[in-house]
């Protein structure tokens, strides 16, 4: 009888510790979510989109902007600028920009700070495996509804910047996203976030869809 008072002891001190473990890591994420909201952000970052043995299949590399709810992407392939209504998505292979103007869920699957704070309510936040050392190591399991079986983040402890986002979709690929020269209070103008002809050929097509 002993014996079983002190397991029931054991494993309510032990549920106890998980749920405060599991609200730390829910703040760490809420807290950098609402730190970048309040300031511009400016990063290089390196996309790796890889198949299901993990193995690499293509590496894209850009730089991020991010002010508010305007955010801009460019890489060498493709450049995206969101103004907070219109967003513009250019493709140099083809020649062509493309004009929307998206749902949160669209800007989500291209912005990865949108994508967090998407998914932080919509998710179950924990610290995962091996959370030590310079970064927290965070998993977000979305519901079943959701387009991503987990999203694994990675925020470093003293800076609180953004180290590391890794998306594991359910078709069995997976996206990483990695960040360098992450800088907060970077002075970034409107024209950042807006579309600008002139500095594309003159042949561009524009396609419209709004």
């Amino acid at each position: 009888m002993k014996l079983l008072y002190t397991l029931l002891i054991f494993a309510a001190f032990s549920n106890q510790l998980f749920a405060q473990s599991d609200r730390q890591a829910e703040r760490v994420i809420a807290d950098f979510i609402r730190s970048v909201e309040q300031t511009s952000v400016q990063a290089k970052f390196e996309l790796t989109t890889l198949d299901e043995n993990n193995r690499p299949m293509q590496v894209q590399s850009g730089t991020f902007r991010m002010r508010g709810d305007r955010f801009s992407l460019l890489t060498d392939d493709f450049d995206v600028f969101f103004d907070g209504k219109t967003q513009w998505t250019y493709m140099d292979a083809v020649g062509e920009v493309m004009i929307t103007e998206p749902t949160g869920d669209d800007l989500a699957e291209i912005n990865p700070i949108f994508l967090l704070r998407q998914y932080q309510n919509k998710s179950t936040i924990r610290f995962a495996v091996g959370n030590a050392g310079a970064n927290y190591s965070i998993d977000l399991t979305p519901n079943a509804q959701a387009d991503f079986s987990r999203i694994f983040v990675q925020i470093n402890r003293s800076t609180r910047n953004l180290v590391s986002v890794h998306l594991f979709t359910r078709q069995g690929f997976s996206m990483q996203i990695n960040f360098t020269q992450f800088q907060r209070g970077v002075n970034i103008p409107d024209s950042y976030f807006v579309f600008d002809k002139s500095k594309y050929d003159d042949d561009i097509f524009i396609n419209d869809l709004r």
